[in-house]
């Protein structure tokens, strides 16, 4: 029996891969076993495996159920826990056993090498699913685009269907309210900027309200 492949994504793009994993996730072409129901009507089951430290929800949690209710589909998740992320990915690869989805964290490269991922964009091109294709811009899918020439990898920070967004919801450089206030609102546009503004700052106060340093 050919090895089961796996689509690489982040955290928060779970549920939107779930639907490609049924239709991809072999490598011998067959449905992953992990993903039942989906033909029913019933609510479809994957698993996942995050490698980094984490806590594994209930099957009773309130959250899930409802994310299963409206999507139809359900994860199983596992954490990192007692071994580093390389080491948990040569597990896997080893025993030639994969989950239907995995963000692989340091160990995402020797996924790549073993083979072990689905390339996207098959699907990205189909026009089946638009909004995974959205979920990006075509630009930001080439920075994601590996050596190989494919696409493995959702990444777990976007800018979703490409829409103004009012918040940052992604990793950045944060700067407190009452820092910009101090500094009258500045423009900080360069890291050089950002850090001045912070040393200016802390060499003004060196202490917190209270007393704090």
């Amino acid at each position: 029996m050919k090895l089961k492949k796996l689509t690489a994504i982040l955290l928060t793009t779970v549920m939107a891969v779930g639907t490609l994993a049924g239709c991809g996730g072999g490598g011998d072409g067959k449905k992953s076993s992990s993903a039942s129901s989906g033909e029913d009507g019933g609510i479809r089951e994957y698993t996942a495996f995050f490698a980094v430290p984490g806590t594994e929800i209930n099957d009773d949690n309130v959250v899930q159920q409802k994310i299963a209710e409206i999507t139809g589909a359900k994860v199983k998740e596992t954490w990192l826990t007692g071994q580093t992320a390389s080491e948990a990915v040569g597990t896997m690869i080893a025993g030639g056993e994969y989950p239907d989805i995995i963000d692989g964290s340091d160990g995402r490269q020797q996924l790549i090498d073993a083979g072990a991922l689905v390339p996207l964009e098959d699907y990205l091109e189909s026009g089946d699913y638009p909004n995974l294709t959205n979920f990006w811009s075509e630009q930001d899918w080439e920075k994601v685009r590996q050596d190989d020439g494919h696409i493995y990898i959702i990444p777990q920070f976007g800018n979703p269907y490409e829409k103004d967004m009012a918040t940052q919801p992604a990793e950045a450089f944060w700067i407190q309210t009452r820092v910009l206030e101090w500094a009258g609102y500045p423009e900080v546009k360069t890291l050089d900027q950002y850090f001045q503004l912070l040393e200016d700052y802390n060499a003004a106060n060196p202490t917190m309200e209270d007393g704090t340093p």
